[in-house]
Parts: structure tokens; sequence; C-alpha cells
């Protein structure tokens, strides 16, 4: 999904572009409402589909995005700051890592999580985390110039030694934000039970990441199939 920044003409019915790229780079995430709150903030929800062997899921609401425009006329998107009245219990992230892996911790229940992080690293490594679960793993490499969700891939500017990481897991939906401008909401095999994060590094030096796991008190909030 595509966005264009730049001026709309009523009088002439013609929109003249300045800057443009990409709202999500899954095509999991169609369909985008936007709204403005009272206190002018743009807020936008999407529909999510590529759920298979579901009794309904298929169309259900993305998370809310605060959108805001940047120094170069390019989309920011951050995930809604109510969110963060989820949260339940925490793990710390303050570990680091060169060529090898280290485990952040274990989450008993890690159906539903919230990861934020803050990410210093080489500009050639080959980095990021990965979530053990009943399932199966979940893999989430960022290395310019690409980023990967399992078996998903997609552009990733390189923006130096730094990267600010926002990710939510639902069961079988991941979220991802990076540096607030690549985003991708997408349908995962079902992560549920016990999990176990760590955060893994290859080339170019040492990796470090700052930042929380929060166990998310969702339950409440989704409709569940009992059959």
């Amino acid at each position: 999904m595509e966005y264009y920044v730049g001026e709309l003409d009523l009088e002439r019915y013609s929109f003249t572009y300045q800057t443009a790229g990409t709202v999500d780079h899954s095509r999991h995430f169609y369909a985008t409402n936007v709204l403005f709150d009272g206190g002018g903030r743009a807020l936008a929800w999407g529909a999510l589909v590529g759920f298979t062997g579901t009794r309904g899921w298929n169309g259900c609401v993305s998370l809310p995005r605060e959108l805001s425009l940047g120094p170069r006329g390019e989309l920011i998107q951050h995930p809604a700051a109510e969110l963060r009245t989820l949260r339940g219990d925490r793990l710390d992230i303050h570990h680091d890592v060169a060529d090898g892996a280290v485990e952040i911790g274990d989450v008993e229940e890690g159906q539903a999580l919230e990861i934020a992080a803050d990410l210093r690293h080489g500009t050639n490594a080959v980095f990021g985390l990965r979530i053990a679960h009943r399932h199966g793993v979940l893999d989430i490499e960022l290395a310019p110039p690409a980023f990967r969700l399992g078996d998903f891939s997609a552009p990733l500017a390189r923006k130096g030694a730094g990267t600010a990481l926002a990710l939510f897991i639902d069961r079988t939906v991941v979220e991802i934000f990076i540096n607030g401008t690549a985003c991708a909401a997408r349908v995962i095999p079902l992560v549920s039970g016990p999990v176990s994060i760590s955060l893994y590094s290859h080339g170019d030096g040492k990796t470090s990441a700052r930042g929380s796991v929060w166990r998310l008190r969702a339950d409440s909030l989704f409709t569940r199939w009992r059959g």
C-alpha cells in the first residue's frame, strides 16, 4: 500500500505530490481508514487478510497507528499511545552480542506481546530477534537493505548505526514498526504458550539492545470461537 504527500487543488481538481512511499509492505494489510481525534492526531487502521482455516478472522482490524510527517515529507508511523495501557508483566532488554546469540528471557504466556527496543549495531551487521515458541520459531531479522519476518521480507533503508524497533504479536498476527518508516502487518503461524526471546548478530562488531518486552493484557479484547 502506497502513500502520496502533496497539494490538492480543489478549483482545478488536481493533485500534485512531492513525496511518496509505502504505508505497509505486507499484502495482508489493506482498506485503511484515517480519522482525526480531538487533539489533532491522525490515526489509521487497516484490515488484515491472509488467514487460512479460520472462522471469521479475515478482515479483522489492525492496531491503530499515529501518522505524522517527517522533515522531508516522509510518512512517520508509530503505534497509538493508548496501546501502552495493555502492558502487563515486563522483561527488560539490556543485552549485547557479537557473532552469536544471547538469550533475553522467557515469557510464560507469550501469545500477546509488545517489544520496544533501540538497537546499536555496525552498519553492515545482520542482526535481529528470535522468538521460540510451542509451535516453532519466528525470526525478525533487521539487515538493510531488507528486513524479514519469518519467510516474508521487504525493503529497509539503511539508517546508520541505530535502529528503533516496535513489535506486536497477537497469536497469528505480527505488526512491526522500524524507525517509524518501515512497517508491516502480517499473518503468521500461531504463536502461543511459553516463548523464549533471544538477540542475535553476525558480522561488523557488537550489537546492543536496550528496551522492554511486555506481556499484553489483551485476552478480553479479542473474540474467540468456542466450538
